[in-house]
């Protein structure tokens, strides 16, 4: 017998697992989960500006006069809706995508986590530095109240007072809420960084015909 040399395995060798795509659980799982989430954004964005403009309405159909909301506030929550429409955007486009086992799908979370975090200063920053802001609106909206209450003839008690004093001054409750959101809101991109960027997940993604 004439021996050419050690031939390589051509197969799977015995006893090796092997799973396919279909098999994966994970697509489902980023993709369902970004949907939801991108849904949730979009939606409450659609809520909050439908929210902001009738804020005058409400308070001129109750009757309480009270000065024009802050234009800090109008900014700063202008900027919030579009940038939630933005990464509404991208959440259900990624998922979307990642259902399907496209490529694109992932890359797209991965963009839509690297603006997220991005943001997470700026919005920290520029909410803390809205709540004496956002303190004396509230305690604007508390004294219509109070006036409306007036007009009606019901008198004013002294738990009132110190209820509209206190909607005025900031707390450490309300730097510490305002500031907990942007934080908490960066888990899903940490998640979605970290899962997507590992090596197997990563080959396994880019494999996927786009």
């Amino acid at each position: 017998m004439t021996s050419y040399g050690a031939v390589p395995p051509t197969g799977p060798t015995p006893g090796a697992s092997f799973v396919s795509d279909e098999s994966l659980k994970w697509p489902g799982l980023i993709g369902g989960l970004s949907i939801a989430f991108g849904i949730i954004t979009l939606l409450g964005s659609c809520c909050g500006s439908v929210g902001m403009a009738l804020v005058p309405f409400a308070l001129g159909a109750a009757g309480m006069k009270t000065g024009a909301i802050p234009g800090p506030i109008i900014g700063w929550f202008a900027f919030d809706i579009m940038a939630s429409l933005v990464l509404g955007f991208m959440l259900f486009s990624g998922g979307f995508g990642v259902l399907r086992r496209k490529p694109g799908g992932p890359r797209m979370l991965l963009r839509y986590a690297a603006v997220r975090l991005a943001l997470v200063v700026p919005m920290l920053v520029v909410g803390l530095m809205l709540v004496p802001t956002s303190m004396e609106w509230a305690g604007q909206i508390a004294e219509a109240q109070m006036a409306a209450q007036e007009e009606a003839g019901q008198p004013i008690t002294e738990e009132q007072e110190a209820a509209l004093e206190a909607a005025r001054t900031p707390t450490a409750f309300s730097y510490v809420s305002t500031a907990i959101w942007p934080i908490v809101g960066c888990a899903y991109p940490i998640i979605l960084l970290v899962w997507l960027r590992r090596p197997d997940v990563r080959a396994t993604w880019e494999r996927w015909e786009g």
